[in-house]
Parts: structure tokens; C-alpha cells; sequence
């Protein structure tokens, strides 16, 4: 199973959605929309050319702690907006990785040069 990306040309809207490698449809059709697959965005989504901005569950912190956690990663030299719910947004993989780290967590969804647990064993 692999994330597949879809854009409706109409609205602008991004979807992601996850089918089997070699299934995925090039067109979807959801709540009366037209989407069409995105190739450029899950080359980007993968560690291509760009970045989408991604958000953590994994990293949330409690809402009440999103201010103290905005100002700490300041201070820390990863810069890392929170949103309402305390999900951590990444704008970029250096910025993922530097915060993981400054956390001391692994990035199960990494690629090379992400930080893993190998990389922190041998630190």
C-alpha cells in the first residue's frame, strides 16, 4: 500500500489517498469533485525537488504547553511553529530532522539523513 496525491484543478484542493502499488486511479471523483493524481507532489512528498508541510501526531504536545514548546524550539535552533492542537508543522526535512532530534525522536517516516535510531546509537 502507497500514498497516492490528488489535486482538484477547480478548487486548488490537495487529498491523499491510499491504494495498492500499480491500482491507484488517475482520476477520483469525491463529493461531487474531480481530483486528479498529483505525480509531482508524491515525487515531492518522498524527499523530491519540494516539501510539503507536514504535521506530527507523534510530536504533539498538550495545547496548554503550544507556546512554551514555540519559544523552546527557538531557542534550540529548530524553529518549529505548533498548531492549535499541538501538532508540530514542518516546512522543511532539515527543520523535521533537527527538531526530532532536539526531542530525541526517531522519524519512522524518514529517509537518509533523517534521524534514526541507528544515528542517535552512534552519536
Amino acid at each position: 500500500m502507497a500514498i497516492f496525491c490528488y489535486k482538484s484543478v477547480k478548487s486548488g484542493e490537495y487529498i491523499e489517498k491510499v491504494f495498492p502499488c500499480g491500482k491507484a486511479p488517475k482520476t477520483l471523483y469525491l463529493d461531487g469533485k474531480r481530483f486528479y493524481r498529483d505525480y509531482l507532489n508524491e515525487f515531492r512528498s518522498h524527499g523530491g525537488v519540494g516539501y510539503k508541510p507536514r504535521k506530527s501526531i507523534a510530536l504533539a504536545v498538550h495545547p496548554t504547553q503550544v507556546k512554551m514548546f514555540n519559544e523552546l524550539s527557538s531557542k534550540a535552533g529548530c524553529a518549529t511553529e505548533h498548531d492549535e492542537k499541538g501538532h508540530p508543522v514542518f516546512t522543511s526535512k532539515e527543520q523535521r530532522r533537527k527538531y526530532c532530534e532536539w526531542r530525541g525522536a526517531t522519524d519512522f517516516d524518514g529517509g537518509y539523513g533523517d534521524p534514526t535510531i541507528e544515528r542517535r546509537r552512534h552519536a
